[in-house]
């Protein structure tokens, strides 16, 4: 089947942040246990329009009952940090002008509404026809239902598409069990270690591999 798409998660594929928050960094600042933030952050911020930062950062701190003005402080400072040093991976750019030419591209992201400025303030709009953010849209990664909804849009079918991530659950896998191709990219930075108990993944150290 010739391959008419290509899809992209954001954070950790196409951009990264400046501070590269994590839910570990964050549940340092604001001195609270991981399990807690991890449990709720889903349904808090990735499937639901919050606003502007400082409207997501009340939602985080009215559910984990932080009031110590200090902590929510920090916890702005950080995020705003993070969002604003977002910046493009090297070749980025350059590669999503030259696919743009050759494939329809879409972007399919979980992410909360602030981190959402990026992606205009770096013109990434430009370069896809489909857009789906799962606080825009209420559907998360690795649900089938988000990647059929791309390539619903996309005009496409489930073979004719590649899903390119850096998360080899959300993306990789959830791409596949949507009757999809997926490449992971590892760029060293990944959580996985060295993966050698996942002989069979197909993956990509840089995006000069999809311009072959």
């Amino acid at each position: 089947m010739v391959r008419k798409a290509i899809i992209f998660d954001l954070y950790g594929t196409l951009i990264y942040g400046g501070l590269g928050a994590s839910a570990e960094k964050l549940s340092k600042v604001l001195d609270v246990p991981i399990e807690k933030w991890n449990t709720q952050k889903k349904s808090l911020l990735l499937i639901k329009e919050t606003g502007n930062l400082e409207d997501s950062v009340k939602v985080v701190c009215n559910y984990l009952k932080i009031k110590d003005k200090k902590k929510i402080n920090a916890l702005l400072q950080y995020i705003t940090k993070d969002i604003d040093g977002a910046r493009p991976y090297i070749g980025t750019l350059l590669a999503l002008e030259i696919l743009k030419d050759r494939y329809k591209l879409a972007v399919l992201s979980n992410i909360s509404t602030p981190y959402k400025t990026p992606f205009d303030r770096l013109d990434l709009r430009k370069y896809f026809s489909t857009i789906f953010f799962s606080c825009e849209r209420r559907i998360l990664k690795p649900q089938k239902e988000a990647f059929l909804t791309v390539i619903k849009e996309l005009g496409v079918l489930p073979e004719e598409a590649l899903m390119v991530g850096d998360d080899y659950n959300n993306d990789y896998q959830g791409a596949l069990g949507a009757g999809l191709d997926a490449r992971w990219i590892d760029r060293g930075e990944h959580k996985y270690g060295k993966l050698t108990f996942l002989k069979d993944v197909k993956k990509i150290n840089s995006f000069r591999e999809l311009l072959i």
